[in-house]
């Protein structure tokens, strides 16, 4: 079986083109890595970090557990802070997560137009990162 090993160029927000939902529903929204924006990646298991954030939490809501939610079960997945490189800037940057999770759920509030947005940091091994 051929497989094709690549690194991420991108990243998508999965069907997210024109959704509407009913007010007071709860839907789920994944992000999904892209290569060259046209090629999903189907498998892949590594070090990403992500942060996802609403234009209006009136309208939308992200529905992520608290950190207390999250105490003495050992992960680390709200609110946390590392350094990362960004090649655009040429620098090490300070990479906030609010949830670091590729999927989140999002409640509709009341009636109007929101935005989801998500930043990755991928954590590209050390051999690329001079690239």
């Amino acid at each position: 079986m051929p497989i094709r090993v690549r690194l991420p160029t991108g990243v998508e927000i999965h069907n997210s083109h024109q959704r509407q939902v009913y007010s007071r529903s709860y839907f789920k929204a994944l992000v999904v890595l892209k290569y060259d924006k046209t090629e999903t990646f189907t498998y892949g298991v590594g070090p990403i970090s992500y942060d996802w954030n609403t234009t209006d939490s009136e309208v939308l809501r992200l529905r992520s557990p608290s950190p207390e939610d999250l105490a003495g079960s050992g992960h680390a997945l709200v609110g946390q802070t590392q350094m990362m490189r960004d090649n655009s800037l040429n620098s090490d940057v300070s990479f906030y997560s609010s949830f670091n999770s590729s999927s989140v759920y999002l409640s509709a509030g009341k009636s109007g137009e929101g935005l989801l947005k998500v930043r990755v940091a991928l954590h590209y091994p050390t051999d690329y990162k001079k690239k």
